[in-house]
C-alpha cells in the first residue's frame, strides 16, 4: 500500500503557482468604486489565492478556469457567461491572468 506524501515538489509545482495565479487574477480584476482600495484588494487577493489551493474551493475555481478557456477557444460570447469571470470581489475579463 502506498502512502500519499506531500513533498517539496508538491509545494513548488502546485501550491505556489496556483496561489500566485489566484492572487494576481483578483488583484488585476475590476473592482467597484467602494472596493478599489489597496487594503481590500490585497486581502481579497490573498483570500482568492488560498481559494485556488484549498479543497473543495479550488474545484470551483478550476471549474471556472476550464469554462473560461472553453469560452475563448470556441469563440463564444463572453457577455453570456459573465459569472465565469467573477473572483472574490472583482471581475477579471481575461482568460488566464
Amino acid at each position: 500500500m502506498s502512502k500519499f506524501v506531500i513533498t517539496n515538489k508538491h509545494i513548488y509545482f502546485y501550491t505556489i503557482p496556483l496561489f500566485t495565479y489566484g492572487f494576481l487574477r483578483e488583484f488585476r480584476g475590476e473592482f467597484s468604486e467602494s472596493d478599489n482600495l489597496f487594503g481590500k484588494k490585497f486581502i481579497s487577493s490573498t483570500i482568492n489565492g488560498f481559494a485556488y489551493i484549498i479543497p473543495p474551493y479550488n474545484l470551483f475555481k478550476l471549474y471556472r478556469f476550464v469554462n473560461r478557456v472553453d469560452i475563448k477557444l470556441n469563440e463564444k460570447d463572453p457577455q453570456k457567461y459573465e459569472e465565469q469571470y467573477n473572483e472574490t470581489l472583482s471581475k477579471n475579463k481575461n482568460v488566464f491572468l
